[in-house]
């Protein structure tokens, strides 16, 4: 988008030979695929904030103004929601009528709250009891309408759903109204603000809920056989098929959890979401990409606020847009499209913009007709109180293609008899089978589970079943799988079970093997002291820590994970504390270490020398002393000339160990300044080459990068991953302040940065040859997520980052690689896209030996 530079100028939309004369601060939306235009066919007056849109079979548009979202005391429009539906003109004849003069007719003007429509006939059985039919969603009810008499008005409206609460947010009840490929209705309700409900079938069904997140829904076109598909969504706003009969869905995200999700609905499917435990999203019994087990993972993160989504049959346009998804993003100005592809049973996307405007560009709900033209409509501002604007757009390939089908490039995604438990479509869909299985059998397989995915989904089956019993408490409790322990404290939290707090006190008491689960403790703790979950989640994880960290009653174990919690740089972490717990039991004494490795504490580098050369002390203690001791590459100005303050004596010592390990590391804790000091002293290069000749293994690779003279050629190829590694010294690769430095963008357990995916649970999904690639080559499969955004602003230059959550107004907010936060002006922006090339660097292998490469993969596969 180009910026306009003369305030008093009007921006010029051409809509064929009809020019719209837009605010001189609005800029018009641009085509980012110069093979389709798009055009306004209908415009303010005319439309109003519009909301859910339809094409018919005869080419009309039917569309929804809503008169009553949030409406100002100063509004005159009509008091009530309507359904317009007119003809889009061709403008190219000249003879048009302009768009905010095209005639408009009324089928119906007494609703309220209105979000979607839907039209019986395109019911994918083709009934004639369907074909006259029209469907509304308002925020508390599912209507069917009928035209009886032909004058294209609504003669006949029939309650089919009612949605009785004390809930009144205008969109965050019923929408998303989609034909199932079986003749039946869907449709979304959203998160509701927590609020209890009942939700009523035409033939008496009642659904009740409340708190538990949005769900969608299905039921006959009569109101009857009401039944919940799928929960766990924030606001799933709408819905679409593919030919192959997936269902996919948009998402809102809530405060704290970007991005907004696509996701790929199946029957019986828990995506995470749980309103009841905190609006924000961050609560350790909630999940938004499939981190807890049972629940899924998006398709791919979407732009903010999708309102619309349809699958484009291919008519008419490019045949690339053949069975793709196109998204309307509200919050982010454009259009989407998503490219599916098979990942095990499910799906992966990639995504590009194929439309993007300014602020004044807010698309809704989008449609296509007959012919592959697609047309949406545009809220236009910000502002979710009414404002008297709205558009409705369509967008057309400049040279149509044949009408008839193209063949559906898209591959399959594998069966579910070929794929096992780690795939969590599988693992969900067998979950609801084996929730009708006897409870007995559920026991035994519990009992005897060896891997955790057998373990979880007994357990999860049983809870369904409210078989919950003492007996099943017991062995989930004593489960060698953490993630089992894990779903048991949060399930007796949740459930409110006698003797809950007993359960997460032994579970507190036994082996807390990830951070994770004592998090997800502590929350089960505070939830059944009485805590609301929601005043939980605003809690910074060290809030909770702290009084454990300093409550030397407690197991050691206990406060090592409480102070893995809390910031390396905390104030109460001084180094009175440090001197104390280098001195306590074990593990707060390795904890102790490994914080202090990461802190900008003054003592910092004489605490941690002193562990590092005391050979008193157990080898990985010191190993971890090291490894926070490595110094980063000197400047130019200091190349050569380090003082020996800076490489201490006591570290140089260190090369004479007889331990390999030890030996190893000090080289590695020397490698950015050994190569200018060995060429200062003839005495240390004596050393050096000692070490070369009598030494073999990781040392000497240790000694080939310190000493390099130039760039480091190392290819996959010449690397053995397979062989095993050491997955403690793999841990001080992760989180090391220089080389790889993986913790700087990545996350484990809590600890490091936020730039990257959080890896504490990657080898659930992700064995030991996908990890080796993922850092081999880093941009062959980017998590959906994290995706990176290539911005080409108006100046020449080109900003990359992921889009990071909370954009003020008129800004996209970006996060790069450093971690920096920046806010984008959209209106600097020319076009944006996709970037297949990752954030994380490339040849992260070179400033690894081939053991450290094996170590970190063997860390990596410990993260489950």
């Amino acid at each position: 988008m180009r910026k306009l530079t003369n305030q008093f100028a009007a921006a010029l939309l051409v809509v064929g030979n009809w020019i719209s004369l837009l605010p001189a601060a609005e800029v018009p939306p641009k085509v980012l695929d110069d093979r389709l235009q798009l055009e306004c066919v209908l415009d303010s007056p005319a439309i109003a904030t519009p909301t859910g849109l339809e094409v018919d079979s005869q080419g009309r548009i039917w569309v929804i103004e809503n008169n009553t979202h949030f409406r100002p005391g100063s509004y005159s429009r009509h008091p009530q929601d309507r359904v317009l539906v007119f003809q889009p003109q061709s403008q190219a004849s000249g003879n048009a009528s302009k768009p905010t003069e095209v005639p408009l007719t009324i089928f119906k003007d007494d609703l309220k709250n209105s979000m979607s429509l839907l039209l019986g006939e395109r019911d994918p059985l083709a009934r004639e009891a369907t074909r006259n039919l029209v469907f509304i969603a308002t925020r508390s009810q599912i209507l069917k309408c009928q035209d009886h008499d032909g004058d294209g008005k609504c003669d006949e409206s029939q309650v089919l759903i009612n949605f009785e609460t004390t809930g009144n947010y205008p969109h965050n009840g019923l929408s998303g109204l989609a034909w199932h490929p079986s003749g039946k209705l869907i449709f979304g309700c959203g998160e509701n603000l927590g609020a209890s409900y009942e939700l009523k079938g035409a033939d008496g069904k009642v659904i009740a809920g409340g708190g538990e997140g949005g769900n969608v829904y299905r039921c006959d076109i009569n109101g009857h056989a009401l039944e919940q598909v799928a929960t766990g969504f924030w606001n799933p706003y709408a819905s679409a098929f593919t030919k192959a009969g997936d269902w996919f869905t948009v998402d809102n995200d809530p405060d704290s959890r970007p991005p907004c999700r696509l996701l790929h609905i199946i029957e019986g499917g828990d995506y995470g979401y749980r309103f009841r435990n905190g609006r924000k999203g961050t609560h350790p019994f909630t999940s938004w990409n499939g981190e807890i087990p049972g629940t899924l993972p998006m398709v791919c993160g979407t732009g903010e606020a999708p309102s619309g989504i349809i699958v484009h049959s291919g008519k008419g346009f490019p045949a690339d847009y053949n069975q793709t998804l196109l998204v309307t993003s509200w919050g982010d100005h454009r259009i989407e499209q998503y490219m599916l592809k098979p990942r095990g049973t499910s799906f992966s996307a990639e995504f590009k913009t194929i439309v993007i405007g300014g602020e004044d560009f807010r698309p809704v709900s989008i449609q296509q007709d007959a012919a592959g033209n697609v047309y949406f409509s545009d809220w236009v501002k910000r502002d979710y109180q009414l404002h008297g604007q709205g558009r409705v757009w369509k967008l057309s390939p400049k040279l149509a293609t044949s009408s008839k089908d193209v063949p559906v490039a898209m591959g399959a995604p594998r069966s579910s008899a070929s794929s096992g438990l780690a795939d969590p479509f599988v693992f969900s869909r067998r979950l609801v089978e084996s929730a009708k299985q006897p409870s007995e059998e559920l026991i035994q397989a519990l009992k005897v589970a060896t891997n955790p995915y057998a373990a979880e989904l007994a357990f999860l089956a049983l809870r369904q079943q409210k078989g919950l019993t003492p007996e099943v408490l017991s062995l989930a409790a004593t489960s060698p799988h953490p993630s089992v322990r894990r779903l048991l404290v949060q399930a007796v939290a949740e459930d409110r079970l006698p003797d809950a707090q007993k359960w997460i006190e032994q579970v507190l008491a036994g082996d807390l093997s990830s951070k994770d689960l004592f998090l997800a403790a502590l929350a089960a703790r505070a939830m059944t002291s009485g805590q609301p979950p929601a005043e939980f989640e605003k809690a910074p994880p060290a809030t909770l820590a702290k009084p454990i960290l300093f409550d030397s009653t407690q197991n050691p174990g206990i406060r090592a994970l409480a102070l893995e919690l809390i910031s390396p740089d905390d104030l109460a972490l001084n180094e009175q504390f440090f001197q104390a717990a280098l001195k306590g039991p074990e593990p707060l004494r390795t904890a102790a270490v490994r914080s202090l490795a990461r802190a900008s504490q003054p003592a910092r580098k004489q605490l941690l020398t002193n562990i590092a050369i005391d050979e008193s002390l157990p080898v990985e203690l010191r190993l971890d002393a090291l490894a926070g001791l490595i110094l980063p590459p000197p400047t130019t100005a200091e190349a050569g000339t380090q003082s020996s303050a800076e490489i201490t004596p006591s570290i140089l010592k260190l090369l004479d160990s007889s331990d390999p390990r030890i030996q190893s590391s000090a080289i590695r804790t020397l490698r950015n300044v050994l190569k200018p000091q060995i060429a200062a002293s003839p005495e240390l290069a004596r050393k050096i080459e000692k070490i070369q000749s009598t030494r073999q293994g990781d040392v000497l690779e240790q000694l080939r990068l310190a000493t390099a003279s130039g760039e480091q050629i190392t290819t996959s190829a010449s690397i053995d991953w397979i062989s095993p590694g050491d997955h403690l010294a793999g841990r001080r690769v992760f989180f090391s302040a220089d080389g790889t430095a993986c913790a700087k963008c990545h996350r484990v357990d809590g600890a490091g940065g936020n730039v990257g995916p959080d890896l504490s649970g990657i080898a659930r999904t992700m064995n030991r040859q996908k990890l080796a690639e993922s850092i081999i080559e880093p941009s062959r499969e980017i998590s959906p997520q994290f995706s990176t955004l290539a911005l080409e602003m108006t100046d020449g230059r080109t900003i990359t980052g992921m889009l990071a959550d909370g954009s003020p107004k008129g800004m996209i907010r970006i996060r790069n690689h450093e971690g920096v936060v920046s806010d984008i002006p959209l209106d600097q922006i020319e076009e944006q896209s996709v970037s297949r090339e990752s954030l994380m660097p490339k040849g992260l292998i070179q400033q690894m030996t081939p053991q450290e490469f094996r170590d970190l993969l063997s860390y990596l596969e410990t993260l489950k």
